[in-house]
């Protein structure tokens, strides 16, 4: 109900409060006086006017009847004076002169003169009278005027409304921007912070427009001219952002070069109006602007075309903001009536491509996480078949010995058999357990071997004793016949839960790291020792080695990706960083890396 009694105050404030007429004429040369209005002939008009740019000097004469039987006071409200350069106001009774005051609004102390960014003028009408007031209003820029006429508790009112509608503009605006801030903030991507300077860009660039610069802030005199650069960084800031959302350098080589020319000529414009001269600059920025929209359109409709999934709603959206600015620029050069309607659409229209184009950059960071996470598991797929061939060399060097075994005893009992000896149950019986534990070894690996082929969907409870010792079970003999000692001293207090195959991966991963590096310097005295511990609730995996670790300008890059200390033909750069992506998100814990006097130490704590 608040909400309905608040629109409804607003769209009151679209309507004079009071009976009056307004008209017009136009003073081309500048000449007519004061005391020659009564001669001037006026044109019929209603309380909001627009002229354009070419009508420098206009008169407005504003007629108030007075059919009560007392005398009235009221206030005469020119709620846009701010964008007028000049302004008098001429009060008559009966084509009398009685009363005059000027506005100099390029002045710094005309906030001494202004209620915010509105000339108020007091007045007084007596009972069954008529008053006539004259304007003479020089413009800045553009020949705008908006009048209304108030008594005293309604003009309080009107002034307290009058930035409602611009204030909700604004505000989302820069919460839209903070909200930007706070995605580049945690994902580091750049659409989000250009879009975010440019949501600033506007809405500061707004507050001008619609006067807050000098209701809220009390800003007055020539250096608001300044904020004008507002409008000169919104072709530089949407075609950074373009380029960086829709990644125009792999789409479209020659797009891409038209964009970067389109962002060199805008920060030349930008530098151009901040050194040598900004009025000059706002001419330039009417060519680009126009460049810069036919070139989006253009970029938009090859990214359509392409069938890139955000395009079409950036097209349209970007269409209805278009519209928005058309609308509004249109009645600011008096091609279009002037209202509150139209005078807000431009602002309506970044509210609502904001709003989407937020969205639509949430949207492209959830696509970019999505194809980031088939990138990561791509690669733990790629890694994982790297290390097949090294993990079958190192099953196959582990069966070799009880294979050989196995072929032993059966050619033995062959020949037993072939030369006719007597088998007893005590003869074979030997050959027979002989045979089982070799089978049972081959058993066990093939078990620790399959820890590596079987990725489970979900965590499950484990025994992280039983897990490390299968690892170093299926490593030790390659690292022995290497002269490499691995020990372990492993006393964790509880399983815990975790997805077994890919820690499995890790540890052998961290173990096969070490006997590269062992190959660098030789293998003498070469130990890898695994700890495994509960500290704090956390179980603590430690994989130690004495290869002499690495330099301390390296450490801190040893987890980077496509990062190697080895040469291109041996590492990839892929192994630690997967490994700590896997413990960071899959185990919600982490590993760490630390260089000590005689080698490395990798941590891991789950």
């Amino acid at each position: 109900m608040y909400l309905f009694i608040k629109l409804s105050l607003l769209l009151l404030l679209f309507i004079p409060l009071k009976a009056f007429e307004v008209s017009y004429a136009f003073d081309y040369d500048d000449n007519i006086s004061s005391h020659e209005l009564y001669k001037t002939s006026f044109t019929q008009s209603n309380n909001k006017m627009s002229f354009g740019v070419d009508k420098k000097v206009v008169w407005y004469k504003v007629e108030i009847d007075n059919n009560k039987d007392t005398s009235l006071e009221y206030f005469l409200h020119s709620d846009l004076a701010y964008m007028s350069a000049y302004v008098e106001i001429f009060e008559f009774d009966d084509n009398t002169l009685i009363k005059s005051k000027a506005y100099n609004i390029q002045s710094e102390e005309i906030g001494q003169d202004l209620l915010g960014a509105s000339i108020v003028y007091a007045f007084k009408i007596d009972k069954m009278y008529k008053k006539t007031i004259y304007i003479r209003n020089v413009s800045f820029i553009h020949q705008v005027i908006s009048l209304d006429i108030h008594n005293a508790h309604d003009s309080f009112n009107h002034l307290l409304e009058n930035n409602f509608l611009s204030l909700i503009i604004i505000s989302i605006l820069f919460a839209l921007a903070l909200y930007n801030l706070m995605f580049f903030s945690y994902g580091k991507y750049l659409a989000f912070f250009y879009y975010a300077l440019y949501l600033v860009d506007t809405a500061i660039g707004l507050m001008y427009m619609y006067g807050n610069v000098f209701s809220i802030f009390g800003i007055y005199g020539e250096r608001v001219y300044w904020f004008n650069i507002t409008a000169i960084l919104v072709p530089l800031f949407v075609s950074l952002f373009v380029q960086e959302l829709f990644e125009i350098k792999k789409a479209n080589k020659t797009l891409h070069t038209l964009l970067n020319v389109m962002i060199v000529l805008s920060a030349l414009n930008v530098a151009f109006a901040i050194i040598v001269d900004l009025e000059l600059s706002m001419k330039y920025l009417e060519v680009l602007f126009l460049l810069s929209v036919l070139l989006l359109f253009v970029v938009l409709i090859y990214l359509v075309r392409s069938g890139h999934k955000l395009a079409k709603m950036f097209l349209l959206v970007y269409l209805l903001y278009s519209i928005g600015m058309s609308v509004t620029v249109a009645s600011l050069i008096g091609f279009s009536p002037l209202n509150n309607w139209t005078f807000y659409a431009s602002g309506m229209g970044l509210v609502l491509e904001a709003l989407v184009f937020s969205y639509l950059l949430h949207h492209r960071l959830t696509l970019l996480e999505e194809e980031l996470y088939t990138q990561q598991k791509t690669l733990i797929l790629q890694k994982k078949k790297a290390q097949m061939g090294d993990m079958i060399g190192a099953i196959t060097h582990q069966w070799k010995q009880p294979l050989n075994a196995l072929s032993s005893v059966v050619t033995m009992l062959q020949y037993r058999i072939k030369k006719s000896e007597n088998l007893t149950s005590q003869s074979l019986n030997p050959k027979l357990q002989q045979m089982e534990e070799q089978i049972r070894f081959l058993k066990k690996t093939t078990d620790d071997f399959r820890h590596f082929f079987h990725p489970q969907s979900s965590p499950r409870l484990a025994n992280l004793d039983e897990l490390i010792e299968s690892v170093i079970s299926l490593s030790s003999e390659e690292l022995l016949a290497r002269s490499i000692i691995i020990t372990s001293e492993l006393n964790f207090e509880k399983k815990i839960e975790i997805y077994e195959s890919e820690l499995f991966h890790i540890i052998l991963n961290l173990i096969q790291n070490a006997q590269e590096a062992f190959e660098d310097i030789g293998n003498e005295g070469a130990v890898i020792t695994i700890r495994g511990y509960t500290k704090d609730d956390k179980s603590i995996i430690e994989v130690i080695d004495n290869a002499q670790g690495v330099s301390k300008d390296v450490l801190p890059y040893i987890f980077d990706e496509f990062f190697t200390t080895k040469s291109e033909s041996v590492g990839s750069g892929l192994g630690l960083y997967l490994s700590r992506l896997i413990i960071q998100e899959h185990m919600n814990g982490k590993i760490e890396a630390f260089s000590e006097p005689t080698g490395m130490n990798f941590r891991i704590t789950i």
